[in-house]
């Protein structure tokens, strides 16, 4: 299935003046200088020696960015296979897809959100929307800076999850009609299949994935690139998907009732204080999404944990 527009395209820059309650002359004023209002929040060495940079967004174009968010976006159909930043999809459902598996791979976009340029923006705009072409040149100009997708901007997950629309589909049918899996979590594609694959098979069906990124200018991240037969680990964003339902790794779980047990002892001398509120909140996030996985271990932990909350009554 391909990703479908609900509404009726937009045609003119009126009408999209309109949909996103702002002047004709503000809208131009606004795209021709987009880049002025995006901002460097935070810059991370990732452990492949890349950096990843994100952004945040002005407010005079983050509120044009919240509608385009709420008017355009939250009218597609997404399909099942795209995961990632969509309401009601969470990256435990993405693991479930894969689990109980004979065989899962998973691949890795490099650097994937500086590396979808404005040409593919603007395309994704005229072609998968059929928005005109001053209306998608328009569009295109207020969600990138210097010509390309900024990572953190409230558009940004979105339009990534839609510049693979036109490749995607056919990718996704074609497994389909084998009996393979695959979905997409942002720039984390994950294939797997209950059916033994030939060496050749496999080798086919990742060449296949890696000319679906580079036809829009990505590149697949060689270093994240693995092949997981049910004989050893398998593993989706840091779970197991050995058996027929993700779980956390035992190795983790263990840490997790380590820090549960090093916050108790703290908690007999200070169970306030800026410093102990923070790592309670830290603790308690990591032991709610162990409780969802493993329900009594988790539950337990939490009840622990509820035990020695801090004085702000944090929940």
């Amino acid at each position: 299935m391909t990703p479908q527009y609900t509404k009726k395209p937009i045609a003119k820059i009126s009408s999209l003046c309109k949909l996103l309650n702002i002047t004709h002359q503000g809208l131009l004023k606004l795209s021709s200088n987009s880049d002025k209002f995006f901002f460097i929040t935070k810059t991370i060495d990732k452990p492949d020696g890349e950096k990843r940079i994100t952004f945040d967004v002005k407010e005079n174009l983050k509120a044009i960015h919240r509608l385009i968010k709420s008017r355009i976006f939250s009218n597609i159909l997404y399909p099942q296979y795209l995961q990632g930043s969509i309401k009601g999809r969470y990256y435990i459902g993405n693991c479930q897809i894969h689990t109980g598996q004979r065989l899962v791979i998973s691949e890795d976009i490099k650097n994937f959100f500086p590396s979808i340029n404005s040409d593919v923006i603007y395309r994704m705009w005229l072609k998968l929307f059929g928005f005109s072409p001053e209306v998608a040149s328009i569009l295109t100009e207020l969600v990138t800076f210097q010509g390309s997708l900024p990572q953190g901007a409230i558009t940004s997950s979105y339009i990534a999850n839609l510049v693979l629309w036109e490749q995607e589909p056919i990718l996704v049918k074609k497994l389909s009609h084998k009996g393979i899996k695959y979905s997409r979590y942002i720039d984390d594609i994950t294939i797997s299949s209950e059916q033994f694959l030939s060496k050749n098979e496999i080798t086919n069906i990742i060449s296949e994935v890696i000319q679906m990124i580079f036809s829009i200018g990505g590149k697949p991240n060689r270093k994240k690139h693995c092949i997981m037969p049910s004989h050893g680990p398998q593993s989706v964003h840091n779970l197991n998907v050995n058996s027929d339902y993700p779980t956390l790794p035992k190795k983790e779980r263990k840490k997790l009732r380590a820090q549960v047990y090093k916050l108790e002892r703290f908690a007999e001398f200070a169970i306030g204080g800026e410093q102990y509120e923070k790592e309670y909140k830290s603790l308690f996030g990591k032991i709610s999404r162990m409780a969802q996985l493993h329900p009594v271990e988790g539950g337990k932990l939490k009840e622990r944990l509820n035990a020695i909350k801090p004085n702000s009554d944090l929940r």
